[in-house]
C-alpha cells in the first residue's frame, strides 16, 4: 500500500532526510487502519476449514495453504515455487493470501 501525505500532516524527518517511520505509521495510524480495513472487505476466494478439527495434521496445513496460494494467483504453483519469481501476483494478492491464512 502507498501512503500519500498530507498537507496537514507532514511526514517527519530525520536530519540525513530519511523518513521517520514510526513517527509516520503514528501519524497516520487512522489511515492506516482505514485502508487495512478496506482492503480486507473486497473479495477474494473462499476456502473453507474444518471447524470440527481440534487439532490440525501437518498435511492438513500444508493442504490448506496449497489451496489458499493457487486460489489467489494466476497460475498453479508447486511447493518449492518461489511464489514471488514465478509471477504469482502482485502486492495485494500476497496480503489476500496471508488475510486468507490467519483467518
Amino acid at each position: 500500500m502507498v501512503l500519500l501525505e498530507k498537507a496537514e500532516k507532514p511526514f517527519e524527518y530525520t536530519a540525513k532526510r530519511t523518513p521517520r517511520r514510526s513517527a509516520i505509521v503514528n501519524t497516520y495510524e487512522e489511515e492506516i487502519n482505514a485502508a487495512y480495513d478496506a482492503f480486507e472487505g473486497t473479495n477474494g476466494p473462499t476456502i473453507l476449514v474444518d471447524q470440527d478439527s481440534k487439532t490440525g495434521s501437518y498435511v492438513d496445513m500444508l493442504d490448506f495453504v496449497r489451496e489458499v496460494v493457487n486460489a489467489n494467483t494466476p497460475h498453479k504453483l508447486g511447493d518449492d515455487d518461489d511464489i514471488f519469481r514465478a509471477g504469482g501476483g502482485d502486492r495485494y494478492i500476497y496480503i489476500r493470501i496471508r488475510l486468507s491464512i490467519l483467518s
